[in-house]
């Protein structure tokens, strides 16, 4: 769907945020996506044309208040994130990109009247308590991470300064989403590596229960965030599917797909981490009932299309024969 107006996104680089700069771009929405000038080779393979990429080099609100002044954004989607993966990257890294960069966008807008602000938030957020069977948006909030604190604050502070500024805003807390293009080091990305080439894969005992969303519906959830009128502003919603998978389940169904030798999955090689949560499942029901969106990929439709696009990235086209 083409959204009317311009829009400004943060994450362009990214795996979600490139996915839904191309989507945008693709339906002909003007899009122009702020990239930091490291990041600037990654967002140009994922696609999106050097004439839509605006470098910043200080996320600040002095860089960015003529930029926006400029552009005049009808909608932000903000994606930008850095932490995800535990160990990355230091904790104050984590800290000044989940939070200090919200802040400075919305000062950076002071002078815009923009129609919404679509931030970014994680299930990471919560109190991951076994004793819960879905996370629903009052559930609490207290994140064992520094990634998922950082997040936690990044709602907190931009719904107060947003509202202060009088700037619509909006966050989409996202739980566990997949689909082509995702980071080499993440769970499905791994398997497929590791399974594409017949090599053994270590993996914990895979009990733990996960929510997992296909990249396509996440990214519908986006755009109907940006033109539903019935979203209430400074709000959270969770992006989930709502179905609990099993870890173990989801690499043996990557297996039968690919059609490898199940032996191939070493179930209980790695320790589950010390602070593993065994299950993180979503409630999505807010979000559905206030939008028309709701998700449409099943967990084996996804992993098919995933597999299908690495194969086609590998230039492999028989790669189901056996």
């Amino acid at each position: 769907m083409k959204l009317d107006g311009t829009v400004v996104l943060t994450g362009g680089s990214g795996f979600i945020g490139g996915a839904l700069a191309t989507r945008l771009l693709a339906a002909g929405t003007d899009v122009h996506c702020l990239i930091r000038p490291g990041s600037v080779g990654t967002t140009r393979r994922r696609g999106i044309p050097e004439e839509r990429i605006v470098e910043v080099s200080e996320f600040t609100c002095a860089q960015l208040a003529p930029i926006m002044e400029t552009l005049r954004p009808t909608y932000v989607f903000h994606l930008a994130a850095s932490g995800v993966l535990p160990g990355s990257v230091p904790e104050d890294e984590i800290l000044q990109a989940n939070l200090g960069l919200v802040t400075q966008l919305l000062l950076g807008l002071r002078a815009c009247s923009i129609q919404r602000f679509i931030h970014t938030g994680s299930c990471f957020e919560y109190a991951l308590d076994l004793s819960a069977d879905r996370l629903t948006e009052e559930s609490p909030i207290a994140p064992q991470s520094i990634y998922g604190a950082a997040k936690a604050a990044s709602v907190l502070c931009g719904n107060a300064l947003a509202r202060q500024l009088g700037i619509p805003f909006i966050t989409l807390r996202l739980f566990g989403v997949f689909g082509p293009g995702e980071d080499s080091k993440r769970l499905v990305p791994y398997l497929l590596d590791s399974l594409i080439s017949e090599r053994r894969v270590d993996l914990t005992p895979g009990e733990q229960i996960r929510d997992f969303l296909f990249i396509h519906d996440v990214l519908d959830a986006y755009v109907s965030a940006a033109i539903s009128p019935s979203l209430s502003n400074f709000s959270t919603y969770n992006i989930c599917s709502g179905c609990p998978t099993r870890i173990k389940d989801l690499a043996l169904e990557v297996a039968r797909v690919l059609n490898r030798p199940m032996h191939l999955l070493a179930f209980g090689e790695r320790p589950y981490r010390s602070d593993e949560c065994m299950r993180i499942l979503g409630d999505n029901s807010r979000f559905r009932c206030d939008t028309d969106w709701q998700p449409r990929t099943s967990l084996e439709a996804g992993i098919s299309l995933t597999i299908s696009a690495e194969m086609a990235h590998r230039g492999i086209s028989d790669w189901s024969a056996r």
